[in-house]
């Protein structure tokens, strides 16, 4: 609450530097009654050849049905646009007019909203006086605003920029004249008379205001012509800030709606990424739970490989132990191979080898299967020692080692 209070004094404070920086805008045009007294310049007027709109508060101060408020000459025609401040006179194009007079009912001294409204491809021309229409006329197929012109106000051209006539010269005041580059609807007319000579519904139709008040405000003065101040009383200025001040006010809400919505949203995807962040963190810790169990069964295998290692050193170990075993009996089957091929033949007489039998295992023994696969294994183990020479020793040996 405190918050709003103070952006509402903020905008408060920035509304009335607002209105003090465009209250040149809100100045009108006092001109005197003499011949001398008048605006005059040459405007672009390309953007009106096909359809206008003449805008413009006015306030009698004359009487008289003479007095010119606008008048816009061409080289052909002075009387282009001729506007009187009465609504007697509302001329286009020189031969085309109304007469509103009665209709328009303008009092000397008060303001009133007037508007002349034209097209070409409507060929009409329509008049309102405090937003209703009180004329109307026709215009020539296909004719079109002149271009090149001179545009005065408060006096009437009788010729190319001048031919003033004191009868005619205005000696009123103008507020908010602006002029269209369309012919503006009823409605768009009777919106900007209800609006009050203090509203900024003109700017509304900026897209087609191709001459503003602004820029007449602007324009080279003649005589007795200045800008006054007296258009928007302190009421009306007030009315403008309350009015200013509920824009502000809602274009606030807005912004606070906008950023409440928007912090909503934060929050839901704070909230979204949160969620999120739990399941990373989660999968996380199984992550990490799963590298642990990997780091301890890494460490079990290379524990277990380490093992390995040792049992094969030890079996290699092993290995050369009955390698270097096996070299010493070769060395002693060399021995007594030597021993074999070198020891005197025993000779025994009339022997053979069936006397195998006299010995103890088969010597008064009933011959069995065993017996015949005992003299088969000792016959096929000699197949070993072909090219031995048998001696004493070589049957020594195998007496020793094969009984």
């Amino acid at each position: 609450m405190r918050l709003q209070l103070i952006c509402v004094s903020y905008l408060m404070v920035l509304l009335v530097f607002e209105i003090a920086a465009d209250d040149e805008s809100y100045r009108a045009l006092k001109f005197g009654g003499t011949v001398g007294d008048y605006v005059r310049f040459k405007p672009d007027m390309q953007a009106f050849t096909d359809g206008f709109s003449i805008c413009s508060w006015i306030r009698k101060l004359r009487s008289g049905t003479g007095p010119h408020w606008f008048s816009y000459a061409s080289k052909i025609h002075d009387n282009e646009i001729s506007l009187t401040d009465d609504g007697g006179v509302n001329w286009l194009f020189q031969a085309d007019r109304v007469n509103a007079r009665s209709a328009a009912g303008v009092s000397i001294g008060e303001w009133y909203h007037f508007c002349l409204c034209w097209s070409v491809s409507s060929r009409a021309g329509v008049v309102y006086h405090n937003g209703r229409q009180t004329g109307s006329f026709s215009t020539p197929t296909g004719r079109r605003l002149a271009l090149n012109g001179y545009l005065v106000l408060g006096q009437e051209q009788d010729n190319y920029g001048g031919g003033f006539d004191s009868s005619q010269s205005f000696g009123g005041e103008l507020f908010k004249l602006n002029i269209f580059s369309k012919k503006l609807a009823g409605t768009e007319v009777s919106e900007m008379y209800s609006a009050g000579r203090c509203s900024d519904v003109e700017k509304e139709h900026d897209d087609t205001r191709q001459l503003k008040w602004e820029q007449i405000l602007l324009q080279p003065r003649t005589g007795n012509v200045r800008t006054v101040r007296e258009m928007c009383t302190v009421e009306r200025k007030l009315h403008l800030v309350e009015v200013r001040l509920a824009e502000k006010q809602k274009e606030l809400e807005s912004t606070q709606s906008d950023l409440l919505n928007k912090l909503n949203r934060t929050s839901i995807n704070l909230e979204k990424k949160s969620s999120e962040l739990d399941v990373v963190k989660s999968n996380l810790e199984v992550t990490t739970g799963q590298l642990t169990q990997m780091k301890t069964q890494f460490g079990q295998a290379q524990a277990e490989l380490s093992q390995t290692k040792r049992d094969l050193e030890e079996a290699g170990n092993r290995l050369n132990e009955t390698l270097a075993d096996l070299e010493l009996k070769e060395d002693e089957l060399q021995e007594i191979k030597a021993g074999l091929s070198g020891s005197d033949c025993f000779k025994v007489a009339n022997s053979s080898h069936w006397d195998v039998l006299y010995t103890a295992p088969f010597f008064d023994k009933v011959l069995t299967a065993e017996m015949l696969e005992i003299l088969n294994r000792s016959w096929e183990k000699l197949e070993y020692f072909k090219g031995i020479q048998v001696t004493e020793t070589f049957i020594d040996f195998f007496k020793t080692y094969f009984p």
